[in-house]
């Protein structure tokens, strides 16, 4: 059994956007913690850049 569960979600907005585009821009993300056995679950808003394939907290 899964100690984390984690999602990812992107809006439908963002799903249309040509794949060139979306390499270079920083592209709002939600993370889902569905499950977490040993702290809390929720949502998280971050930004991810796809150059690097880095997530960071939003400034």
């Amino acid at each position: 059994m899964a100690d984390v569960v984690i999602l990812m979600h992107r809006n439908k907005s963002q799903q249309e956007v040509s794949d060139a585009r979306i390499k270079s821009e920083i592209l709002s993300t939600t993370v889902i913690v569905a499950k977490n056995r040993n702290g809390s679950i929720g949502k998280i808003d971050l930004n991810f850049d796809p150059s690097i394939l880095r997530f960071s907290d939003k400034e």
